[in-house]
């Protein structure tokens, strides 16, 4: 696979810096938290920012949610009325039945 581009990193520690560095770097910046989608496409090319801003340092993202196990199913996600409607209808839309009940 190939490399990774050269980017700048920031790890801002408030929504508000977050949407400073935002702001001052326009379409060259993009927000990164797990980084599963957007790393692999920055390898194959398919997407090329400049910035990368972080999310994982930011208190105020990390209250109020859901925390879900690596060993969840996308079907278990789709049956748990306690979880985010918005979120279970996402889980739903996710390939077909057979791969919804396996995929994690």
């Amino acid at each position: 696979m190939m490399r990774l581009p050269w980017f700048d990193y920031r790890a801002p520690r408030t929504l508000s810096e977050a949407a400073r560095i935002l702001a001052g770097e326009g379409p060259n910046a993009a927000l990164i938290a797990g980084g599963t989608d957007l790393l692999p496409n920055m390898k194959r090319r398919q997407r090329a920012p400049k910035v990368l801003v972080s999310l994982r340092r930011i208190p105020e993202l990390k209250r109020n949610g859901a925390v879900l196990g690596a060993g969840i199913t996308l079907t278990e996600i789709v049956r748990k009325p306690e979880l985010p409607r918005g979120l279970r209808q996402a889980a739903a839309q996710v390939a077909t039945v057979h791969l919804r009940n396996m995929g994690t």
